[in-house]
């Protein structure tokens, strides 16, 4: 917050919940319903101690009081591996690393953490819809300038970056990666900022993420 200066917010890429097919669950009441009814008994996929897809599953744990066991990996592709042999049952991803195996049936998509449906798959539901909308962490990109980055330099910046992210050839290319063009002004990435920052410190904190 105090290194750097928000300049613009380039795009963001939904964190999707994702459980093996076999769990027989299909929508967050129902995933939250068999968790509680066998407490411990299911286990969630982690790609690393530290990655905000751990962090969103974790938040989710909490605000639905549901005991999942953390299993962490080296990575995202072990973590899948698991997925699919079904030794994990829940899984916390960025919707691009987990949409192709949802579209073949090999994964169940439960919801999305994003504020509104992803235009990747428009079809499935956000926690915010399941009840639950402080379950709203998502992986996003931006473009920061060092502290103290003359304003006029951070409005010019912002106005190309902006010019070229609402280009359709533009934003279809990075739709067809599983991410979404999110554009604003510097202040409403400052805003993300500031309530993000807090937001992860604090739920890392909880879980001892770093530490374990």
């Amino acid at each position: 917050l105090k290194s750097f200066t928000p300049v613009a917010q380039v795009a963001v890429v939904p964190i999707l919940a994702v459980t093996t097919p076999g769990l027989g669950v299909k929508n967050v009441q129902e995933l939250v319903s068999v968790s509680k009814a066998r407490p411990g008994a299911l286990n969630m996929a982690s790609p690393g101690p530290t990655t905000v897809t751990r962090l969103a599953g974790e938040q989710f744990k909490q605000l639905a009081g549901v005991d999942w066991v953390t299993v962490h990996y080296k990575g995202g592709a072990p973590a899948m591996q698991d997925m699919l042999g079904g030794t994990a049952q829940v899984m916390f991803a960025n919707i691009s690393d987990v949409i192709a195996q949802v579209k073949a049936g090999k994964l169940q998509p439960i919801a999305v953490t994003s504020r509104t449906r992803s235009a990747v798959a428009p079809d499935i539901p956000t926690f915010r819809e399941a009840g639950y909308p402080e379950s709203n962490l998502t992986t996003w990109q931006a473009v920061v300038g060092p502290a103290g980055l003359p304003p006029a330099i951070v409005s010019r910046l912002n106005s190309e970056i902006r010019k070229a992210l609402n280009q359709p050839q533009t934003q279809a290319q990075f739709l067809g990666m599983g991410t979404e063009v999110s554009v604003g002004s510097a202040d409403e990435l400052g805003a993300l900022l500031a309530e993000e920052v807090p937001t992860i410190k604090r739920l890392a904190k909880s879980v001892g993420a770093g530490t374990n």
